[in-house]
Order: structure tokens, then sequence, then C-alpha cells
């Protein structure tokens, strides 16, 4: 079975950060079985809170690591850490069932960014 699209998600966090190069390399090696591999990184687990500055460090240092490796795009829609989220897992219901407005609406505009190739 072989996949089309990875899609990497990434929390504002070094620990997060560092992981993030091994994940690309075996994306690189993915490459050579399936050369039309589409690769796109995701930041999630953002704060909603536009005082921390987490998000736009992150964003900046995976700027700069993507530099690095041809044909990876980094998405410019991300995900906002919110409660919604954990109840959404209890109830075993997507995001899109949730009722919540910002949620679903944030993760549809990620959604539509990758399967449309806007990154």
């Amino acid at each position: 079975m072989v996949s089309d699209t990875v899609i990497i998600p990434v929390f504002p966090s070094s620990l997060s950060l560092l992981t993030l190069e091994t994940s690309l390399n075996a994306c690189v090696d993915a490459k050579i079985l399936n050369n039309k591999l589409k690769v796109i990184v995701v930041l999630t687990g953002c704060s909603a809170n536009h005082l921390v500055k987490d998000t736009k460090e992150s964003r900046k240092l995976i700027e700069d690591m993507l530099g690095e490796y041809e044909d990876v795009l980094f998405a410019s829609n991300f995900i906002t850490t919110r409660k919604i989220w954990m109840d959404i897992v209890a109830l075993g219901k997507g995001i899109t069932e949730s009722g919540h407005g910002q949620a679903t609406g944030q993760f549809q505009l990620l959604m539509e960014e990758i399967v449309n190739g806007d990154s």
C-alpha cells in the first residue's frame, strides 16, 4: 500500500521540532519508492493567545529547516489548541461533527489547503 500524501504534525515545542528532521528524512526515503509523494508539515497545538510567541518562533525555525528539503510544503493554516479536541475523542466524533464553529472552520481551511495544494 502506498500513500500519496504525508502530513507531519508539529507542536510548537522544542521536543517536537527535534523530531521533525527524523520525520522529514523518512519522507525523503519514502520518495524513492513513490516520487509523487506530497509531504506537508502542519503546526498543531498552537496557543490561541497572541502573546504566546511559540507559534511564531516555531514557524520561523520550521521554515529555516525546510529550506534544506526539496518538495516539502509548510501549511499556512494551523490548528489551535482547544478543549473541544479532547472532548470529541471521548465522544468518538470528528471535529466537523462537534458543532464548534471556530475549530471546524480552522480544520476545514487546513484540509482545503492540503487537498487543493495551496501550501
